[in-house]
């Protein structure tokens, strides 16, 4: 059998002033800054609690006692949560030093102005795979949505090790063998800690590109999914996008394709509930049919946010042709969708590994569940 990493401990650092978001954190630390009328840190805690973990270690410094106020012991969140406090001037490194104390043998490390939306099974199972102190989350920045636009700053090997890491200099950050951007969500052994430097470090500089990747003890997990940030004002925004409460509903194209007028009942719900509803499939064999099924829904009044297509030939090997995900994944980025909070309804079986893929709650069409019954029980867990 092979190894299972248990982790029940999630730990945040949470101690900068955050100035680039300017007077929105002269009365409190970056991670309180509302979003959508609640605390950014709200949303990372009700999402490790939504992954089964059972404490939160923060690791506060400025103006840290707002969030020891506002989260308390975490019961009222349904979870054991803990502080580590520091002073306003120490790096990210040097507050998970000084907490080493309290750390689990391991546990998920995070930074506070980060949300991604975490799979924690997922997470463990690749770092399984592996002999490392640590495993570093990284977004795939195929579309250069990231952070720092086509810049990437990590290195990898073919292995999957991270062998260089957020060396600042523009002809090695656009260079193609750097690939992904730090989501700030790490898998940690404590045994990390005998490697920390003594004196006061950052995180990534000290610990990660100096101990970590030159002796290959971190690999990477790739993702596609959309993440937010709110690390300055512009990014704040899109937080706001990005977390604020949508109905979503992906459609396979088949599905309207191949039914279409017994479809009809179960998009007017959705419809009627306020669902923004997207339809996903591979280029229309026939366009004449397309055409039929867009002016059906004119003249029905049915509203569809968007159709994605993949345009490719099967043999092109692409990304976006169903049952891969790539469609999803734009679909997110241009709509800034959690597709974790999303459903996808289609009459394939293979759908199921989309939903594997993207975290949407999937659904299949069968003899014995209709598009229409499958609808109703979504607008069910609704109200």
């Amino acid at each position: 059998m092979g190894k299972k990493t248990k982790i029940k401990q999630a730990v945040i650092v949470a101690g900068g002033k955050g100035s680039r978001l300017k007077s929105l954190t002269d009365d409190r630390p970056k991670p309180m800054v509302l979003v959508n009328g609640r605390p950014f840190l709200e949303y990372l805690v009700r999402m490790l609690v939504a992954n089964g973990l059972k404490e939160v270690l923060i690791l506060v410094g400025y103006k840290g006692e707002k969030i020891i106020e506002h989260f308390g012991d975490g019961s009222k969140f349904g979870i054991k949560i803990k502080y580590s406090i520091g002073t306003i001037e120490e790096n990210n490194g040097t507050r998970l030093k000084n907490a080493t104390h309290l750390l689990d043998k391991h546990f998920l490390f995070m930074y506070c102005d980060i949300y991604w939306p975490l799979d924690l099974e997922k997470l463990i199972r690749h770092y399984d795979k592996y002999d490392v102190l640590g495993m570093m989350t990284l977004y795939n920045n195929k579309d250069n949505r990231g952070e720092y636009g086509t810049r990437n700053l990590v290195q990898l090997t073919t292995s999957g090790h991270i062998i260089n890491y957020g060396p600042w200099q523009d002809d090695v950050l656009y260079s193609p063998t750097f690939k992904g951007i730090d989501l700030g969500y790490y898998i940690l052994n404590r045994d990390v800690v005998p490697l920390m430097p003594k004196k006061d470090f950052e995180f990534q500089g000290g610990l990660v590109s100096q101990k970590l990747a030159p002796n290959k003890e971190l690999i990477g997990f790739g993702t596609d999914h959309t993440y937010c940030t709110i690390t300055d004002i512009n990014f704040l925004k899109m937080a706001e996008k990005f977390l604020a409460p949508k109905r979503i509903i992906f459609l396979g194209y088949d599905v309207l394709n191949e039914h279409f007028s017994k479809t009809l009942p179960a998009l007017k719900m959705l419809q009627a509930n306020d669902y923004k509803i997207f339809v996903m499939g591979n280029k229309p064999d026939h366009t004449k049919s397309y055409s039929k099924i867009k002016s059906e829904l004119k003249r029905q009044k049915i509203q569809i946010k968007r159709f994605y297509f993949c345009s490719h030939h099967p043999k092109d090997r692409c990304e976006c042709r169903l049952p891969r995900a790539g469609l999803f994944f734009q679909a997110a980025g241009d709509h800034h969708i959690n597709l974790t909070e999303s459903f996808f309804i289609d009459s394939n079986k293979w759908s199921s590994f989309i939903g594997e893929e993207t975290g949407c709650q999937t659904l299949i069409i069968s003899k014995k569940d209709s598009l229409l019954k499958l609808v109703k029980r979504i607008v069910a867990l609704d109200f």
